[in-house]
């Protein structure tokens, strides 16, 4: 009631306060919905929803580093653009994916699932979401198209998982079949970054990637066993049926059997 009053009677929605942020970021701050959506569509002086304040921030980098909701709905329906970034080059998606944030992220995404391509060589909402042990958030971006071999400077998701001693997100990336062989820009692979870092969290990771690799190893055996039982069986088919002709010598029979299933 009091906003209203203050924009009916001209009150402006476009000063900042002294740390250079304005109404709207207040409103995100604070969680306040239906503060911000008057403050964009009421008054003569409607809030700019995509201004930002002195450290590069929208209200909607606000909203969403604090897991409102509501208000970044808001802010969306408004328009607020999802591609900006503040001084330190985050996006919204970046905050909610640092923060845990998962509802905004889910948000987020449903607005725009191609929003993470943005990322840059410093970082992306992946990389944020492993660093801090967001495994919830870390599926979300993977199930909705996220690579999970995208890089930046400090390598994959899994460079940032096991540098900051993230067990379960490490074991949820290479599940996801990541790649532990990918260097990060001073030429380390995870298991370099590993020993350049001893501590027991370093080594239980390093187990589990040794484990992972090593089950790999075993399914990729198994396919390829699969593999040569199934051109046995229908190699061995056709002789029969071949023979059963008894329009072919048996034995060559055979070799074009085998001939025919081999390529």
């Amino acid at each position: 009631d009091v906003v209203c009053f203050l924009l009916h009677n001209d009150a402006s929605a476009n000063i900042p306060d002294n740390a250079g942020s304005f109404p709207l970021h207040l409103a995100a701050f604070n969680g306040h919905d239906e503060v911000a959506s008057l403050l964009i569509t009421r008054g003569p002086s409607r809030a700019s929803v995509n201004e930002p304040n002195l450290a590069g921030d929208t209200a909607l980098h606000v909203a969403s580093q604090y897991g409102h909701t509501k208000v970044v709905k808001v802010l969306l329906e408004c328009h607020a653009d999802l591609h900006l970034r503040n001084a330190k080059e985050e996006s919204a998606l970046d905050l909610a994916a640092m923060y845990g944030r998962f509802s905004t992220v889910q948000l987020i995404l449903l607005y725009d699932r191609t929003v993470f391509f943005d990322a840059i060589h410093k970082h992306s909402p992946l990389h944020f979401a492993a660093r801090n042990g967001h495994e919830k958030i870390v599926e979300l971006l993977l199930s909705n198209g996220m690579p999970v071999n995208a890089t930046c400077d400090m390598g994959t998701a899994l460079h940032c998982a096991a540098l900051y001693g993230k067990f379960g997100v490490s074991k949820l990336l290479l599940q996801k079949g990541i790649d532990i062989e990918i260097e990060n820009n001073e030429g380390q692979k995870v298991l370099d970054l590993l020993c350049d870092h001893p501590s027991q969290i370093s080594q239980d990771i390093t187990a589990l990637i040794y484990e992972q690799t090593q089950n790999r190893h075993e399914k990729d055996k198994s396919k390829v066993v699969l593999i040569i039982d199934v051109i046995m069986i229908v190699a061995t088919a056709v002789v029969d049926l071949i023979i059963a002709s008894d329009v072919v010598d048996p034995v060559v029979a055979t070799d074009v059997a085998f001939f025919y299933c081999c390529n």
